[in-house]
């Protein structure tokens, strides 16, 4: 046995087991250090706990592992940042209600030395303050500031609140420097009213609901004939307001007007009106041509009596409404409408029921077919009456305002357009007056030149100031002297104000200015101040003190 060998083939499949099973146990005789009893002992824990799983020696981390990582990293430093600024908010809290109590204690002294300012201004020597005191005493006679501009002892006074409405106005449009607001707070102090039409409206608003009240609720019932303008006015305004038209009515006034039930009474008012429209009665009186015929006839009848009795054919313009119901409306909307129809052609003058003959007879009476020309017929019935009762159709010479409203914009727009008139060219074709409108004009005895008219003006003034020369001695016209005679010297006043300017534009040579030789030779006569210079004069010290 010492010198026998394994077999080549042997040895390899030996070692092939031995590379791919554990290592065979041998005898602990053959190494006695202590070796194969450390490996029986790793053998039988290997067998106590199964195979032992090899793990790679540098094991990279998951997309998932490292984005959570990131996300702790991110909150820890949030976390810190979060810290840092809850202390800053806590500081910055403190430092809040430490500046919020020091600017209570600033705004309060600032209040307190503004009310000081304010009653130091009032105490001053001003016109301003002269005319607040004024006012002050109108208050406490008549508990109001509603001061009448037409009165002669309160002319003055009255001009000058209306001055300060419509600067408070300009002042809310932005246009600042024209009252200040120390003196906006003095008269909201006394409770001036600076809204005319406002005030105005809600005292009819106060009667109305009165009258509502009394009748149960209903206004159906109610026959005064102011309020009944005033509702059927607010109506209107209200519809206006409802499909986008031009209209006064604010969210204000129709929240008081629904209180009252108005608004309800409002809109069942137009479904009544909407039901039984006009073209649906027409339809239901004319059913025939024979109906149509007889309609039309009576219609015309009527309007012929109309223009027979004021001279056109404008209904809106009659002073009767009994009359203008009368004549039907529908009469003379039906016949535009139709007109309308008969202009154009092809199918759509097919539709139209209005024949040439029936149009010839409209004209032969004047009959209107657009309405714009109704705006002209109102001024000039303005117009003629004015002539009527002055004589004349100088509007500038007459003093009361009312009579010259809404004529003097009639006047003004005749005198442009007569100006295209007399042109030819393009200009005349410019001109929206008629030769018509030119010849009953020039019956009425119109004048088209305003330079004559500013010289009959200039004339008459000129003779009130000559008296007043007379009795003072200057033409200064002082702001004090000319508000304690009345009302004709205040507009005396702007008599010479506008004499002063013209004379200035005269010197420098604007062809704007009406001044004449002549009127500058009769102001002379007089000794007339041309320049007066702007020295302070003491105000007239009123009979009491307010502060």
């Amino acid at each position: 046995t010492v010198g026998w060998k394994m077999p080549k083939n042997q040895l390899n499949n030996e070692n092939e087991e031995s590379a791919t099973s554990p290592p065979h146990r041998h005898d602990e005789s053959v190494d006695a250090t202590g070796v194969t009893k450390g490996r029986d002992e790793e053998l039988s824990l290997k067998n106590k706990t199964g195979p032992k799983l090899e793990m790679p020696i540098n094991p990279k981390p998951s997309p998932l592992t490292l984005e959570l990582e990131e996300a702790r990293k991110a909150m820890e430093e949030a976390d810190l940042v979060r810290e840092e600024k809850h202390l800053d908010m806590e500081e910055a809290q403190s430092r809040f209600i430490v500046a919020q109590g020091e600017y209570s204690d600033a705004n309060q002294e600032y209040e307190m030395n503004k009310q000081l300012c304010y009653e130091l201004e009032l105490k001053q020597h001003c016109q301003w303050n002269h005319m607040y005191n004024l006012l002050l005493e109108y208050k406490e006679t008549y508990g109001d500031t509603l001061v009448p501009h037409r009165r002669d002892d309160y002319h003055a006074l009255g001009r000058w609140v209306a001055n300060q409405r419509v600067f408070y106005k300009m002042h809310l449009g932005g246009k600042t420097g024209h009252i200040r607001p120390s003196r906006i707070e003095a008269l909201n102090r006394i409770g001036f009213c600076w809204n005319l039409n406002d005030h105005r409206w809600n005292l009819a608003f106060e009667r109305c609901k009165k009258a509502i009240e009394e009748k149960n609720g209903d206004a159906n019932e109610i026959y005064d004939k102011t309020i009944r303008t005033w509702t059927d006015t607010n109506q209107k305004q209200y519809m206006n307001f409802i499909q986008g038209l031009p209209n006064q009515m604010t969210k204000e006034r129709i929240k008081k007007l629904d209180e009252i039930g108005l608004v309800s009474f409002f809109r069942k008012k137009l479904e009544q009106d909407q039901t039984p429209s006009k073209k649906r009665k027409f339809s239901e009186a004319a059913s025939s041509s024979t109906d149509l015929n007889a309609w039309w006839e009576r219609g015309f009848t009527s309007l012929k009596t109309f223009h027979e009795k004021h001279g056109h054919c404008f209904l809106s313009l009659a002073g009767s409404r009994s009359h203008r119901q009368l004549v039907g409306s529908e009469f003379v909307d039906w016949n535009r409408e139709q007109y309308t129809l008969f202009q154009k052609s092809g199918k759509e003058k097919e539709q139209c029921k209005l024949t040439a003959v029936l149009v010839q007879r409209l004209n032969e009476i004047d009959f209107e077919w657009d309405t714009s020309n109704e705006w002209w017929e109102r001024g000039f019935q303005a117009v003629k009456e004015f002539r009527a009762e002055h004589g004349h159709c100088l509007l500038s010479i007459v003093d009361n305002k009312i009579v010259k409203r809404g004529r003097n914009e009639f006047v003004f727009w005749n005198r442009e357009q007569y100006v295209l008139y007399q042109q030819t060219g393009n200009a005349k074709e410019e001109c929206k007056l008629t030769a018509t409108q030119v010849r009953r004009l020039d019956d009425i005895g119109f004048e088209w030149d305003h330079k004559v008219e500013v010289q009959i003006w200039w004339d008459h003034r000129f003779d009130s100031l000559c008296e007043y020369h007379s009795k003072f001695g200057d033409t200064r016209m002082d702001r004090d002297k000319a508000s304690t005679q009345g009302k004709a010297n205040c507009r005396l006043r702007d008599y010479v104000s506008w004499s002063r300017k013209q004379y200035k534009l005269y010197q420098k040579g604007d062809a704007s200015s009406l001044m004449t030789e002549e009127m500058i030779e009769k102001m002379d006569r007089i000794a007339f101040e041309w320049a007066v210079s702007r020295k302070a004069r003491p105000a007239v010290t009123p009979t009491k003190t307010y502060i």
